[in-house]
């Protein structure tokens, strides 16, 4: 239900580890560190060691007989209350004289009627909720990301930030790249499924990685299918208990549509079942009559992903034998970290009495500080607790100066590289998606985002830039006689430019509709568009769909 495990971390690249001194090892990181930079794993293949950790935001509603707890481990905060009725009072407190708790322990965790029982009693639930970390699967390199267009945070009238200021600022937020290609050219039109979807799928709801959970169609009571980037693997059963927001049905809604979205009109919502009887759930209308789901409540939570985190060598390499005390209870763990001859360690980097004596988690001191560019400037942001030298004992009482080896925002500079960010928020905002934002952000494009030599482009600039292509289906040969309309956005065209397949669903006519994969071939100085494959079967539809013809 809320159990986690600390991720493990990754581990030193073994050409770093074979380097006989501290400073000819240090050399070798710093070339790992620039391939990560550039995305270069030709340079040194580092992705088996900058791991990263997709980071989300879930709520659920859980039964109100449940005792208040923090929903998950912080450093820094605690819940300041020790019931719900403690922790509702001191918010309308709050909220109506207009006062914060100052350490800021306190939460807006609202209850909510979710029922009404069977004695006419209320179902009553508290919104719960929890900020987790999952490690992705494989590598993402950093240029699948960038800055977001976001003017308002680069131009905040305090302190208006250069591009590159910005970029290691926490003011920042990052797009990340819509294409699941793996090309470092983002694809800048709407897409269904996109890279985050195939990240988020990786992330489980309260069942944990162990849930296999169905999902099924309300009105035909028919399972549903996974919802991928490739139509064609539309048909492999959906694990409803990982987090997703598309889904297919096997029988389609009245307008021709199969695919549907958990969200409706929102595209920033993911959901994931669950089986624990703690998440208060709805009543499940189908349960009872003969078909395939039959459990009695359907318990869901939802999530957004708030950033991508990377660990890096840092975490796990430790040249200077410094000995490392745990992390699990601070006393013990930190207790001789601490503890010295004159009285509390500070960390100082000129007394070994005032010098820590090793490290533990939550004193992780341990990186050489000649790692780093000894010329360079720190400067620290006053929520984050880093950019500085500390001085640690290591195993044999010698004092090391050592900089933080835990995640920063944007690690000090690196001698020769500069500074590397490892945290990029990509978490989405409330207005995005609405009509007022579409018009905005139309008229930034036009008019901020210039060409080569200057000049601001046109509406048709955009417009030809974002262009799709329209094929028409030769007529049915069987049943009635009809055609479809198969409509490729931007993508479809690129892969078509690259000689690849693009797969899209038509348009309905005659009560249905194909999912087609097409290719196109240069016939003397025109393309063909040849139909690969119709709803999974080879070189035409069912019903006889046969060629494509541009629609003009």
């Amino acid at each position: 239900m809320r159990n986690l495990k600390d991720i493990e971390l990754p581990e030193v690249p073994p050409s770093v580890l074979a380097k006989p001194s501290l400073d000819e090892q240090a050399a070798e990181m710093r070339e790992y560190f620039k391939a990560f930079r550039d995305s270069d794993h030709a340079h040194r293949d580092y992705r088996p060691y900058f791991r990263p950790a997709l980071c989300v935001l879930e709520v659920a509603w859980l039964d109100a007989g449940e005792d208040l707890t923090d929903p998950f481990d912080s450093e820094r905060h605690k819940l300041a209350a020790a019931d719900w009725e403690e922790l509702r009072a001191k918010l309308a407190w709050m909220l109506e004289s207009g006062h914060k708790d100052t350490n800021e322990n306190l939460g807006f965790l609202p209850s909510s009627v979710r029922g009404i029982r069977a004695d006419g009693s209320p179902v009553v639930a508290n919104l719960d909720y929890r900020i987790f970390c999952h490690p992705l699967k494989d590598a993402l390199p950093l240029n699948q990301l960038r800055l977001s267009k976001h003017l308002a945070s680069r131009l905040a009238p305090h302190k208006p930030l250069t591009t590159s200021a910005l970029w290691h600022s926490r003011r920042a937020r990052f797009d990340l790249n819509p294409s699941n290609s793996g090309s470092s050219t983002f694809m800048d039109y709407p897409s269904f499924w996109q890279q985050i979807d195939s990240l988020m799928a990786q992330v489980p709801g309260r069942d944990g990685y162990s849930a296999n959970i169905s999902d099924y169609e309300y009105s035909s009571n028919e399972r549903v299918s996974r919802r991928t980037y490739n139509f064609l693997d539309d048909q492999e059963p959906l694990n409803a208990g990982f987090y997703h927001r598309f889904y297919k049905t096997q029988t389609r809604d009245a307008m021709g549509r199969a695919v549907r979205r958990r969200g409706f009109s929102d595209m920033t919502m993911w959901a994931a079942r669950t089986t624990q009887p703690q998440v208060v759930g709805a009543p499940n209308p189908a349960a009872g009559q003969g078909g395939e789901d039959d459990e009695a409540v359907h318990r869901w939570t939802w999530a957004v992903p708030l950033e991508l985190v990377y660990m890096t060598p840092l975490m796990a390499w430790n040249p200077l034998d410094i000995r490392y005390g745990g992390s699990s209870n601070y006393n013990r763990d930190c207790g001789d970290v601490l503890a010295g001859p004159a009285g509390k360690r500070t960390g100082d980097p000129l007394d070994a009495d005032k010098a820590f004596n090793g490290t533990c988690g939550w004193f992780f001191f341990r990186t050489p500080e000649r790692f780093f560019d000894p010329n360079a400037s720190a400067t620290a942001d006053p929520a984050d607790t880093g950019y500085r030298v500390v001085g640690v004992l290591d195993k044999q009482g010698a004092l090391q100066r050592v900089r933080e080896s835990g995640t920063f925002i944007s690690l000090p500079e690196i001698e020769g590289l500069g500074q590397i960010r490892l945290r990029y928020p990509i978490y989405p905002v409330h207005w995005e998606g609405s009509q007022a934002w579409k018009e905005v952000k139309a008229l930034q494009t036009l008019t901020l985002e210039t060409s080569a030599d200057g000049s601001v482009g046109s509406a048709s600039d955009v417009a030809n830039s974002l262009a799709g292509i329209d094929l028409g289906l030769s007529p049915a040969t069987v049943g009635n006689s009809h055609t479809h309309t198969l409509s490729l956005g931007p993508d479809g065209v690129e892969a078509l430019e690259r000689g690849e397949t693009a797969v899209g669903i038509t348009t309905v006519d005659n009560s249905h509709s194909h999912t087609v994969k097409v290719r196109r071939t240069k016939s003397g100085s025109k393309w063909v568009y040849e139909i690969e494959t119709c709803d999974g079967s080879p070189s035409e539809c069912g019903d006889g769909h046969k060629t494509l013809a541009v629609v003009s």
